[in-house]
């Protein structure tokens, strides 16, 4: 990873986690069990109650951990999209956040069968971002099969809303 890409990757990072009191961090094993929405849920995700270093980061982007935050109290809305039409669901995406004053894109994960995007609104507050996040996801449904997943989901706890911190910074392709 060049310099200026690393440097990049840094600061969205950064980004991120501003604000965050607390950080996961993937384990090997199962770190918790809870219930969620009736279902039993294994993560191997640990929490750890303090806010993300710059050191962790590092140790992030050089793969000595995986990182995750809790997006359930962020201003952001995240969509996985797993399935053989990724770059039609970024592309989709990317109009719909368009057309509705989407302050910020940014692709966390690109392969060829998946893709993570975050959507940053303008507006901060939580209950619009909530029906900002159902307006786009009513448009979605109708062009695309439900391949996707969208957070956070309001009616789950932090550990149910994780977003795994990017690895490498991947350029909009649109």
């Amino acid at each position: 990873m060049t310099n200026q890409s690393t440097n990049s990757l840094f600061k969205l990072i950064k980004e991120l986690s501003y604000g965050s009191e607390f950080y996961y961090i993937e384990k090997k094993s199962i770190s918790s069990i809870e219930e969620i929405d009736g279902h039993t849920v294994y993560s191997h995700y640990k929490k750890y109650n303090a806010p993300i270093t710059d050191e962790l980061i590092n140790q992030h982007i050089n793969s000595e951990i995986n990182l995750a935050i809790s997006i359930k109290d962020k201003p952001i809305i995240a969509f996985e999209y797993s399935g053989k039409n990724v770059y039609a669901f970024g592309v989709l995406l990317y109009k719909l956040a368009k057309q509705n004053s989407i302050k910020k894109i940014e692709i966390l994960d690109y392969t060829i069968d998946k893709i993570v995007i975050i959507l940053e609104p303008i507006e901060k507050n939580l209950k619009e971002i909530e029906k900002l996040s159902k307006k786009i996801s009513t448009k979605i449904e109708e062009h695309l099969p439900l391949s996707w997943k969208i957070f956070p989901n309001y009616l789950r706890p932090d550990n149910g809303n994780l977003l795994k911190l990017p690895k490498e910074y991947i350029e909009l392709p649109w």
